[in-house]
């Protein structure tokens, strides 16, 4: 008789007095093991019973709680970060999809905040104006519900910029609308001092400043000098009644 290995008290020496008492409980464990495998297997190929109601060993039942399987444990909140360059960085929902430029650790995705310097046609302004309203509006609802009356209101202004947002899309397939932000490109960069120089109608001043500076500084002389008459002149007065 050699040394034994059981899956509970690991390995039994030859010279251990309980060694026959957990032999023979391991066995009768193990015949009722088989029992219920060979019962599990009777009622799946002959239909005697439901296989679901048979509990092979090492299987345990637990109650279907769909409020605990079907939601997430911890549900989605909004969060915001400032890197050190000064760029925001929000968090996104789970599920979505990676863009080129985000970020990826173990919090979840984060993506780059846009903002206005990044946005150089009227679609991409519009984009920026319905994310600062959809994340307000995600800001009002998880402080104060969705029933409160600023939640209402951004919930407003959302909604407005999404159909700002969709006519600045069908605007964009307009070829004047490219045009116009075509030449607006080209007057804020390149065609800046060409564009100014346009708008200028006069090489030179309509009067000589400095020949008029002594005129409007003696015109002030006089005005003081008539402001600080007429205050002596009411104080005068003021002292003649008592």
């Amino acid at each position: 008789m050699h040394d034994m290995y059981h899956p509970v008290f690991g390995i039994i020496s030859e010279q251990d007095p309980f060694r026959d008492l957990i032999t023979a409980d391991h066995v009768a464990r193990q015949k009722a093991e088989i029992a219920l495998i060979a019962r599990y297997l009777a009622a799946v190929i002959d239909g005697t019973e439901d296989p679901a109601n048979i509990e092979l060993p090492g299987q345990r039942r637990c109650a279907y709680r769909p409020d605990l399987i079907d939601k997430p444990a911890h549900p989605f909140a909004p969060m915001s970060r400032t890197d050190a360059d000064g760029v925001v960085w929000d968090l996104q929902p789970p599920g979505t999809t990676p863009n080129s430029g985000d970020l990826d650790d173990d919090e979840g995705l984060w993506r780059p905040r846009m903002t206005a310097s990044m946005c150089k046609t009227r679609y991409e302004r519009a984009v920026l104006k319905r994310l600062e309203a959809q994340r307000r509006h995600a800001e009002m609802a998880a402080a104060y519900g969705e029933a409160d009356p600023r939640t209402i209101a951004a919930k407003f202004e959302l909604r407005k910029a999404e159909e700002a947002q969709s006519k600045a899309l069908k605007d964009a397939d307009s070829p004047n609308m490219r045009a116009w932000e075509s030449h607006g490109r080209w007057r804020a960069n390149e065609g800046h001092e060409e564009y100014k120089a346009s708008r200028r109608t006069r090489t030179e001043a309509n009067v000589d400043r400095n020949a008029s500076q002594d005129e409007k500084d003696a015109t002030a002389k006089r005005k003081a000098a008539a402001r600080a008459k007429a205050y002596r002149d009411k104080k005068k007065a003021a002292k003649a009644k008592v």
